[in-house]
């Protein structure tokens, strides 16, 4: 299972059946699995952005969407996605990544991809 999940999230795969979905007992914690647009776009994590619950992602600098799925991130369980995106920072513009974590239809928290530390 563990093999199919970095597989998965490796190809970078939104939509397809690789995918390992929650665990039943958590099911009812999370909600159901948000939505997926054919592109990747999460809308869950759109209004979110759109709303202002992170400053540093734009939608319009934006470069990629991706879907993971079910993951546990210190001991909870979450739906995530990430999104690729130029950020302005004092050093210029940079590549970066950040992790929407996902509970009954709502983004609770903005994370980087790598470190894991909370995006303002």
């Amino acid at each position: 299972e563990e093999k199919q999940r970095l597989l998965a999230a490796e190809s970078g795969s939104s939509g397809s059946s690789e995918r390992i979905g929650a665990p039943s007992n958590t099911a009812a914690e999370l909600g159901t699995e948000p939505e997926v647009g054919a592109d990747g776009l999460v809308p869950v994590m759109a209004k979110s952005i759109r709303d202002g619950d992170v400053k540093e992602i734009q939608l319009e600098k934006i470069q990629y969407w991706r879907w993971i799925g079910y993951e546990e991130i210190g001991g909870k369980g979450f739906w995530t996605g990430v999104v690729g995106y130029t950020a302005n920072t004092i050093f210029g513009e940079i590549n970066a990544e950040g992790k929407a974590l996902i509970r009954n239809g709502k983004v609770v928290k903005w994370i980087y991809s790598g470190s894991e530390e909370e995006i303002k």
